[in-house]
């Protein structure tokens, strides 16, 4: 490797023929490497708004799952870039649906753990004796499938009030 500096850690296929990172230019920018078998690296994504951190390769090595935010302390979205292509392919909504983790499913599947956002009405009302409160999904299970050409979301489970996925 050749760059600047490599930030957080690596991943790699499960057949482990394509390795991810990402490398941090001196604070200005994140850029997503990947590197196939004996390959020489190659930066596929870059986009100075984003900062990238923490890329998970799917299995096969076509597509690259990692963290991206537009500030430091920024809430994260999920990032899918097609290694291919070097095109983003999918990007969840930070503020609208945090998520609060992810892994690959299969090759072309993704599997997020969604947190609800916190509602501005039920943060008013926070600790009240409102039992009559609705209480909505706390966290959800969705799986974006990558097969279509538009991302396909598919809800697998969802939990609500004190209930917590992990």
């Amino acid at each position: 490797f050749e760059g600047y500096n490599v930030l957080g850690y690596a991943s790699a296929s499960p057949d482990g023929t394509t390795t991810a990172y990402v490398e941090d230019i001196y604070g200005a920018a994140t850029a997503l490497h990947v590197v196939r078998g004996l390959e020489a690296p190659k930066r596929v994504f870059m986009d100075p708004k984003l900062r990238l951190s923490e890329p998970k390769v799917s299995p096969g090595g076509a597509l690259v799952a990692a963290w991206a935010r537009t500030c430091r302390k920024c809430p994260a979205a999920v990032l899918v870039i097609d290694v291919a292509s070097g095109k983003e392919v999918y990007r969840s909504d930070a503020k609208a649906e945090p998520v609060g983790g992810f892994a690959w499913l299969g090759a072309r599947r993704l599997g997020t753990l969604v947190r609800a956002p916190e509602p501005e009405a039920a943060a008013a009302t926070a600790g009240s004796d409102d039992d009559d409160a609705p209480v909505g999904p706390g966290q959800r299970w969705q799986s974006v499938d990558f097969e279509a050409p538009s991302p396909k979301v598919e809800v697998l489970g969802s939990v609500s009030g004190d209930a917590r996925l992990s």
